[in-house]
């Protein structure tokens, strides 16, 4: 009995070895599970963490980055702005030139036309009073003539003058207040 005891015990103490052992290897492959579970939801939560980092990290960046496109586009249109602004005011001055000189080429033109015409009114005119002039001195020398005449007739040939003479001259020549 006493060996039956030393047996029961035995068997007794290896099957509580086994049961732990077992239970151990039990324990084990839960602990291991749930740590491989843990380190799986702790490499996500770092995983998550590092990329929200680094999402935040490259919003920046890229804010950052439209921030300088931005700058840059805007430095490059006020460029391009100035040369245009600069161009426009070339092409206004040259036109300018351009019409400032077309313009005093038509008031060189219009001053020679207007001297042209000056020109030929003049010579009109001055023919005309030629003209005038002539016809007075032609109304004035008969005039004169007729007085000579008148003289002449009234001391030697008085009669006969006076009954040929006279009549014709009086249809030919205008009264002496016509012509001044």
């Amino acid at each position: 009995m006493h060996r039956d005891l030393k047996q029961y015990r035995c068997i007794k103490r290896s099957v509580i070895k086994i049961q732990a052992w077992y239970r151990c290897q039990l324990a084990r492959r839960i602990y291991q599970e749930h740590r491989a579970k843990t380190v799986t939801i702790q490499q996500y939560y770092r995983a998550y963490k590092l990329g929200k980092i680094e999402r935040e990290y490259y919003l920046q960046k890229h804010a950052a980055v439209i921030v300088l496109q931005a700058a840059f586009r805007g430095m490059k249109a006020r460029e391009l702005y100035r040369k245009t602004k600069a161009v426009c005011v070339v092409q206004s001055l040259w036109r300018m030139k351009k019409e400032k000189l077309r313009f005093l080429q038509l008031k060189k033109s219009v001053t020679t036309l207007q001297s042209h015409v000056r020109k030929y009114q003049q010579q009109k005119r001055y023919k005309e009073i030629k003209n005038a002039a002539s016809v007075i001195q032609t109304l004035y020398r008969a005039h004169v003539a007729s007085k000579k005449a008148q003289v002449f007739v009234a001391g030697r040939y008085e009669s006969r003058f006076k009954d040929n003479v006279l009549p014709l001259l009086r249809y030919s020549l205008p009264s002496e207040n016509s012509w001044l």
